[in-house]
C-alpha cells in the first residue's frame, strides 16, 4: 500500500499521454452529452418539457430583483419563485 501511495505521490504515473488521453476523453463526452440534448430537446424545452438553462434563471430572477430596487425581494423565497416563473415565458 505504501508503494501505491508513493506512486501516486511522485506523479510518475500522469504521464503527457495520459493527460491529452484525459482531456480528449472529456470533450468527446461533453460534445456527445450536448449533442444529444440538442437532438432531443424542442426549442428552449428538454425532452422531458423541462426548460433548459433554469439553473440560472434564479441569478437572472434575483438581478432583476436588485435593477428594479428591491435587493432583499430575492430573499422571500415567494417572491423570488414568483420572479423566476414570469422571467420563463
Amino acid at each position: 500500500m505504501a508503494g501505491f501511495i508513493e506512486l501516486l505521490r511522485s506523479g510518475a504515473w500522469l504521464t503527457r499521454e495520459r493527460m491529452r488521453l484525459v482531456a480528449f476523453a472529456l470533450l468527446a463526452a461533453s460534445l456527445l452529452g450536448a449533442g444529444f440534448l440538442i437532438a432531443t430537446s424542442d426549442g428552449l424545452n428538454d425532452r422531458f418539457g423541462r426548460p433548459l438553462g433554469t439553473d440560472f434563471s434564479n441569478v437572472y430572477a434575483a438581478g432583476t430583483y436588485v435593477l428594479d430596487g428591491k435587493p432583499a425581494a430575492p430573499f422571500t423565497p415567494e417572491l423570488q419563485h414568483l420572479m423566476e416563473k414570469r422571467k420563463q415565458r
